[in-house]
């Protein structure tokens, strides 16, 4: 019998596939069946790797990793100048080596009195630290590189045997490429037969998604390591293991994931999903296997904590950095991403480390009185962050929550490369091209459809096993919900699988459906090959008991009702409390005392999108409020009041920057039509400092006769407002729903 012929057993328990009736339903597999696993994973490892490299080498790009000073140290070990962190600008050639613009360094070109960065930099401003490399706008290189500590030292070991060349870091690509490929095809193994399982690994190593992301190492690295460590979870779940393979199988998960932390720290997700398994679904009563299961998830804590040791050392005092990169998810470039979204209120735009800044400093500096620096990965904008992270949890929840089901949605639905070409980018020829448009065709069922099959698929599974049902909806929930904290490609890309396996799941099962009639006679005594070595995937298996469908039935209907009534409870429990917590922070916000602006007009026609509503000596960051007078960021609240009228009114809040991409927060509110009595709202917070200058506003001439008043939130009120979203508030905002809802289905 193959995997994913689901037989009911006579105690209760269903099972994939059987050998022999009795208490433990897996049998070992004999050594042949294991080494042609054994040959089809070194096969596709081969062919995963050899598949990035080749990109890699084709694309035109090189490998990277946007912040190269991280490297700063393997390359300075390799010229034999120690594990040290130079003075960029002592060494000719290095900073166009770190620009990505040359692909090789020549280690002559250090000289032998450069200047390498003190061990211990605790006397050392910022500045000082910083001036050690190049990238301005990459503050606390020194956190990261303790973060991707593995990274580093396997830089350091490419480079040493292959020379100082980015191109070199292409063996690191195909390495973590081809365990992820091997790793894909043990999730397939898990419901598919061996074939079908080669073909969707297949299908998976040929991804346009997966191939795009090998060049970025730091962020590809992730998928090797969870993916393998998802498919340990998953052999705990499926089998019924003995207490040894059990144990060895926990401690190697930890092992994965703590590994994985020097790489990329996102790996870490993994490891509450893994505890959670441990007590929660493995086969067994709670009671009788409790000691298993807590001996278990020790084994992995210590196996966690052995291999990721270095790297838990650097995290523990950097937890602020998580928080930060949560923020920046909730801003509303993300919102679009997920489809999710409120007509009145956000978080605020754009999407930059250092408009998310700019908001922390604010909050910190109103709420206790001191403003942390604006450079990120240091520990009092840590503790800020932290701090600003729980205020807007506390108020947020129902959107938290609404993000995350989105992103499960999007995973399942949206894993398809961008419109117009289904292969990767940088991929010219054109067999190449034929080729990916048959696996377009073959895939492009998925796109839209996912949230469908991964339905289907859990209903299948819970007809014969209800255990196996709520751990697969768990992990789907768990890992396809939490890139809704920040919802980009480079954090999601590795998931393309989960819609694929739900596929093959119900392939295998209508294939079984349609074969069943044709089946060959069973051979009682389970053997196939002539050796009598067996494996327990494709053996023949004993006449199934049979299970009623009305059993079936109430199993799936079971499962469907807790399932929905767990996750919609979550949902809606939680907008049940956002109601309240919203009302009272818009509620406080609209009752704040206002005081109204010099507003001049400028009459002459205005080139593009410049102002024509000028604040004379309102947000000038030479001559700030007195309060704000020394701090590197200003803010206020800006309060725009617009009539009512039958046409929407867009305002843009125009700001000036040299550094466009990282400090221009110019933005585009609408105040939507209206015929209510009483004016629209719309308050905007502004953070504005030398890098980033307010000048004005910019309205259509045609709806300047719209715009009845400019004010400024009171300070005093302003104060005592922990979290300033963007909201346009109509006269009747009060009976709009207070969260997020979805924007596209």
């Amino acid at each position: 019998m193959r995997p994913c012929q689901i037989l009911p057993w006579r105690d209760g328990t269903v099972v994939f596939f059987a050998r022999k009736r009795k208490e433990n339903p897996v049998a070992p597999a004999a050594p042949a069946a294991w080494r042609t696993e054994l040959k089809i994973a070194a096969l596709l490892f081969v062919a995963g790797a050899a598949a990035a490299m080749v990109y890699n080498a084709t694309c035109g790009w090189t490998p990277k990793y946007w912040q190269n000073t991280t490297f700063m140290q393997a390359l300075m070990w390799v010229c034999g100048h120690g594990f040290e962190n130079p003075m960029v600008s002592d060494v000719p050639g290095l900073g166009p080596f770190l620009d990505s613009r040359t692909d090789c360094f020549d280690c002559a070109q250090i000289p032998e009195d450069v200047r390498v960065l003190p061990r211990d930099t605790s006397g050392m401003s910022f500045e000082e630290i910083d001036a050690y490399h190049p990238q301005k706008q990459f503050p606390g290189f020194l956190a990261w590189q303790r973060y991707h500590l593995y990274l580093v030292l396997s830089v350091l070991a490419l480079w040493k045997v292959f020379g100082v060349c980015w191109s070199a870091v292409g063996a690191l690509c195909g390495l973590l490429y081809g365990i992820s490929t091997v790793a894909g095809y043990g999730l397939f193994r898990l419901c598919m037969r061996r074939w079908l399982a080669l073909v969707f690994a297949l299908l998976l190593m040929v991804s346009p998604i997966h191939l795009e992301m090998v060049p970025q190492v730091r962020d590809y690295s992730k998928a090797a390591f969870l993916l393998t460590a998802l498919f340990l979870m998953g052999c705990m779940i499926r089998y019924t293991l003995r207490a040894p393979a059990l144990l060895l199988l926990s401690a190697l998960c930890g092992a994965v994931i703590g590994l994985g932390l020097g790489f990329r720290t996102d790996v870490a997700i993994a490891a509450p999903a893994f505890i959670v398994v441990a007590l929660a679904f493995l086969p067994g009563g709670l009671k009788k296997t409790a000691p298993r299961r807590l001996l278990a998830v020790l084994l992995f804590c210590a196996a966690l904590a052995g291999a990721g040791w270095p790297i838990w050392a650097a995290l523990s005092n950097e937890t602020g950095h998580f928080a930060h990169v949560s923020l920046l998810g909730f801003l509303r470039t993300c919102d679009a991403r997920l489809g999710v979204g409120s007509g009145w209120y956000h978080l605020g735009d754009p999407y930059t480390d250092f408009y998310t800044g700019n908001l922390v400093q604010s909050y910190a500096h109103r709420m206790h009185g001191a403003m942390p620096p604006t450079h990120l990965l240091m520990p009092a904008y840590h503790e800020a962050t932290n701090l600003y992270l729980k205020e807007y949890a506390a108020r947020f929840p129902a959107d938290i929550v609404m993000r995350a089901y989105a992103s499960v949605v999007r995973v399942l639905d949206e894993m398809h490369p961008k419109a117009g070409r289904p292969w990767p980018a940088g991929i010219t020829n054109q067999f190449l091209q034929r080729l990916y448009e048959v696996r377009a065709a073959v895939v492009d069922h998925l796109p839209g459809g996912g949230r469908y099959y991964a339905a289907a698929g859990l209903l299948v599974i819970a007809a014969y096993n209800l255990r196996w049902a709520f751990a697969t909806l768990f992990l789907l929930l768990y890992f396809g919900g939490y890139p809704g904290t920040q919802f980009f490609p480079r954090h999601y890309f590795y998931l393309e699988f989960l819609s694929l396996w739900f596929t093959g799941l119900l392939l295998q099962q209508g294939l079984l459906a349609l074969c069943w009639p044709f089946r060959k006679k069973i051979d009682p005594a389970g053997s196939t090959d002539p050796a009598g070595a067996t494996d327990p995937a494709d053996a023949p298996a004993p006449p199934p008991m049979p299970m009623s469908f009305r059993r079936r039935a109430a199993g799936m209907a079971g499962f469907a009702l807790i399932a929905a009534g767990g996750v919609g409870s979550l949902l809606f429990g939680a907008r049940f409390y956002q109601h309240f917590t919203v009302g009272e922070l818009a509620g406080a916000v609209a009752a704040a005392q206002l005081e109204t602006l010099d507003a001049r007009v400028v009459s002459a026609p205005m080139a593009g999108g410049a102002p024509n509503i000028l604040l004379p000596g309102f947000a000038d960051h030479a001559n700030p409020p007195a309060a704000q007078a020394g701090l590197p960021t200003q803010y206020e609240y800006l309060v725009v009041e617009v009539a009512p009228g039958p046409e929407a009114v867009p305002i843009t809040f125009v700001y000036e920057a040299e550094n466009t991409e990282h400090f221009d927060y110019t933005r585009t509110l609408r105040a939507p039509a209206s015929s209510a009595q009483g004016n629209t709202r719309i308050y905007f917070p502004l953070y504005y400092h030398q890098d980033a200058r307010f000048k004005g506003l910019h309205v259509p001439a045609e709806h300047l006769a719209r715009i009845a008043a400019v004010h400024r939130m009171a300070p005093a009120d302003a104060k005592a407002i922990p979290i300033w979203p963007t909201l346009t508030l109509p006269p009747n905002w009060e009976s709009l729903p207070r969260y997020q809802s979805p924007t596209r289905w």
